[in-house]
């Protein structure tokens, strides 16, 4: 893909069985039957994005390296969320230009390992696998994540990954469970960008979060220290798209700094 150019690819994917194989090349041939849309707008110029949906799982497969990663008696779901989830990363890095991408393995802290110069990040929920990636001339990290708003216990989590204000903003009117899937959401997809980067385990309450609704995304702050690139008050902005059930977060670590309203340095968008 040449630069400055967004890619989005929408594609249903087939069988909740585990029969997928290892090996053999990544074939998603078109489907004659309708295929269930779940369209975001594009991250940025420089980020692929793919969708990739479960009906066509039976086409997806493994590179031997990768499915090793599953070792003992793994359950069908997440067997199929891993093969799900690798084909979409496997198609967004040809997307980005990568030919004949190698297989994308785990780091220490469970953490897809991109190719060198790539970033990228992965998700899945439901019968849907999202995968972004970037060259990393121009982002540093990536990090996405999809949440069904209808399957996020609001009540039971909200201490767990709210502070107090950001409690308030949830349940200070309606669609309470849609705002905490929006709060939980961003806070994963904040991990998935910054831990490769720092290599620092943090939970949901060293970030704090802010909706601004003008613009679809939170702006955030660190509340712990991660580094010296990363330091508390580190300033931040997530975005957050709606669709159906769903909540999309996605956080883009540029390598340019973003200027806020009030001069305060913001380098994730």
């Amino acid at each position: 893909m040449s630069k400055g150019c967004t890619s989005q690819i929408q594609e249903k994917v087939g069988s909740s069985s585990r029969s997928t194989r290892t090996g053999a090349p990544l074939k998603l041939p078109s489907p004659s039957w309708p295929i269930p849309e779940l369209r975001f707008s594009p991250l940025g110029a420089d980020i692929t994005l793919v969708v990739l949906h479960q009906d066509r799982l039976t086409h997806c497969t493994l590179h031997p390296e990768e499915a090793s990663l599953l070792r003992g008696n793994v359950a069908t779901k997440r067997w199929n969320d891993f093969v799900l989830g690798r084909a979409a990363a496997r198609l967004a890095l040809i997307g980005a230009g990568v030919r004949n991408p190698s297989p994308v393995l785990q780091g220490s802290g469970r953490e897809p390992v991109w190719p060198q110069k790539i970033v990228g990040s992965i998700t899945h929920c439901g019968p849907w696998a999202i995968a972004a990636v970037a060259n990393n001339e121009s982002v540093e990290a990536v990090g996405i994540d999809l949440e069904d708003a209808q399957d996020v216990p609001h009540e039971e989590i909200a201490g767990m990954v709210c502070s107090d204000s950001e409690r308030e903003w949830v349940f200070a009117s309606g669609d309470n469970q849609l705002k905490l899937a929006m709060i939980f959401s961003a806070k994963e997809a904040i991990y998935k960008a910054l831990y490769p980067l720092c290599k620092k385990f943090f939970d949901f309450h060293a970030v704090e979060l802010t909706w601004f609704p003008q613009s679809n995304q939170f702006r955030g702050i660190l509340l712990v220290d991660l580094g010296s690139k990363w330091p508390k008050g580190y300033r931040f902005k997530v975005g957050c798209q709606k669709r159906a059930t769903f909540v999309f977060a996605h956080a883009i670590v540029t390598k340019r700094a973003l200027v806020s309203e009030d001069a305060q340095g913001f380098s994730a968008t």
